[in-house]
């Protein structure tokens, strides 16, 4: 928990800090000098912002270790357990897939005993269409879900088809402006950088 006086801290450079993000807002740099004093004010609010951090890691880092130490405590039954009902999940799907298999034959073969007017032959495979249902079981259920493959790259529509934004950046990061890529308007965005 944290204390009291660090709270008051915190308070106080939180006023120090919302009155420094009030003065950048309405900050217009006409002049060099200017561009100077905000640079060092830009300085001091980097060194400010090292030092917080600096503090945030001295109270966090006991706390994120004791964090680790418990996490390991439970990591291998846990992984375990999660390996294990994987596993279940798994055969599970297996045996439905099998019994679902054997339902839709015995579906078919009570169609056909239908059409040809054979109702023994039909009960018979209504009744096994039936046995191969999937069984109910408490607070275990099945749920479908709907997956796909890409079987043609160049088949699927645009709209499904993305941008791979870290190859792209990567590249215009070494070519930079000498780079003609169509469809992308390749721009320099300059930023200031403060050091401490």
């Amino acid at each position: 928990m944290v204390n009291t006086q660090l709270q008051e801290q915190a308070a106080a450079e939180n006023a120090r800090a919302t009155m420094m993000s009030t003065s950048a807002q309405a900050l217009f740099i006409q002049t060099d000098e200017e561009y100077q004093e905000a640079a060092s004010v830009l300085t001091q609010i980097q060194q400010r912002l090292k030092e917080i951090e600096s503090e945030r890691v001295k109270i966090t880092k006991p706390i994120n270790q004791a964090l680790r130490n418990v996490n390991a405590l439970f990591k291998g039954p846990k992984g375990e357990y999660e390996k294990a009902k994987a596993l279940f999940k798994a055969r599970m799907a297996d045996f439905l897939k099998r019994k679902e298999e054997q339902r839709q034959l015995a579906l078919e073969a009570a169609q056909q005993a239908s059409d040809q007017g054979n109702q023994e032959a039909f009960y018979m495979q209504a009744q096994a269409a039936n046995d191969a249902a999937t069984p109910f079981v408490g607070n275990v259920h099945t749920r479908d879900t709907w997956k796909f493959e890409v079987t043609d790259l160049t088949k699927v529509p645009l709209d499904f088809l993305m941008v791979d934004e870290r190859k792209l950046r990567g590249f215009i990061n070494v070519n930079k402006d000498s780079v003609i890529i169509p469809g992308v308007r390749v721009y320099k965005d300059t930023q200031v950088v403060a050091r401490t």
